[in-house]
């Protein structure tokens, strides 16, 4: 495998210009949907506009086949009246975004991280490298532990925070229910429900549906929450606009997918999925 080459693309032009090359690594990438050029870009357009993008790509005969994105912003010190340069994911804090690491071509994934977060080392100069959101065993860790941990300049600090919780479903519906140890709760439910006035099961997986479908799931969110002080996830109008420009960029991907089900002419039930 040849060298890999690094460049560097930075500003909000960046994620424009780049936009066809990041769609496509994606599409053959093994990644997190948090990953992909629609969740990024909406994200720093609504969430993200303390964050200079600076965005790290790695080229094998001019072909991208790993990209970094990060963002720089200057911080003040807690505390102090001392300003600080950060490096973070582009995609964090707000956003609820997991699993950010570098978006790599299977079988890419330890070169692009080495040379990736090289460059950083290297080149980019912070006084904070903040990773929130790195998976536990993302290639990308044991080097940077390796990497910044054997230079004196450095201090740096592993902490885990949150566990995402996964359930792969690799089998039809009926099968999984079959295997489930609650099959005859989840059938007797879905009798009750399908002889209710009004029953109806619909899928929304289409543009110019998103942006509806999004305010019915955010009425039933909401709704849920209220009593529970709000929600963290949609209760700020930032996020809420980050949501209603992501649906759409999303649906457009062909990665967006609501599954509703309406009673007596409303919507009672919907979750939002985004596919890979």
């Amino acid at each position: 495998m040849s060298k890999l080459i690094v460049e560097e693309l930075s500003g909000a032009d960046a994620l424009s210009s780049l936009a066809p090359e990041w769609q496509a690594l994606f599409d053959k990438a093994n990644a997190s949907p948090f990953l992909s050029w629609e969740w990024i870009s909406a994200w720093h357009k609504s969430l993200g506009r303390g964050k200079h993008p600076r965005l790290l790509c790695a080229r094998e005969d001019g072909l991208l086949v790993g990209l970094l994105a990060l963002g720089e912003e200057e911080r003040r010190l807690k505390g102090t009246l001392a300003r600080i340069r950060q490096i973070s994911f582009l995609g964090e804090p707000l956003g609820g975004s997991d699993y950010l690491d570098v978006l790599a071509l299977p079988g890419y994934e330890q070169e692009c991280a080495n040379a990736l977060f090289g460059h950083v080392a290297e080149h980019i100069e912070f006084d904070i490298l903040e990773l929130d959101g790195l998976p536990y065993d993302s290639p990308s860790a044991p080097w940077l532990a390796w990497r910044f941990g054997s230079d004196t300049n450095f201090k740096y600090r592993l902490e885990p925070r949150y566990v995402c919780p996964q359930v792969r479903l690799g089998q039809p519906w009926e099968e999984l229910l079959r295997h489930s140890a609650r099959s005859n709760y989840f059938s007797r439910n879905l009798r009750r429900l399908r002889r209710l006035p009004g029953f109806d099961y619909r899928v929304i997986t289409d543009p110019d549906q998103a942006a509806p479908a999004f305010e019915r799931f955010l009425a039933l969110h909401e709704s849920s929450w209220a009593r529970r002080g709000g929600s963290g996830a949609t209760g700020l109008q930032s996020l809420k606009s980050f949501h209603r420009d992501v649906v759409v960029r999303l649906a457009l991907a062909g990665r967006l997918r609501f599954e509703e089900i309406w009673i007596d002419g409303a919507c009672r039930a919907s979750p939002y999925g985004i596919c890979r």
